[in-house]
């Protein structure tokens, strides 16, 4: 469990929360948890045998686009 995650649990435990909301809150910053390190392991594989330069393509792109949206609006 990452640093964030017991900072949050310890914080729910020292200022309270409902009683209906507990569980919900502690399977949520769980669930975000696991799913964080697992997105971070399949990023980290993917780039191990792929490259970033379509979505570099694709950022710089999009940047254009909003910065000409932007200049247009004036």
């Amino acid at each position: 469990m990452g640093a964030a995650a017991v900072k949050a649990v310890l914080d729910l435990r020292k200022h309270g929360m409902a009683e209906d909301m507990q569980a919900p809150m502690l399977i949520g910053i769980a669930v975000s948890a696991i799913t964080g390190l697992a997105v971070i392991a399949f990023f980290l594989r993917f780039l191990r045998t792929n490259s970033i330069r379509p979505f570099v393509i694709y950022r710089i792109a999009f940047g254009a686009l909003v910065i000409a949206l932007a200049m247009s609006r004036q």
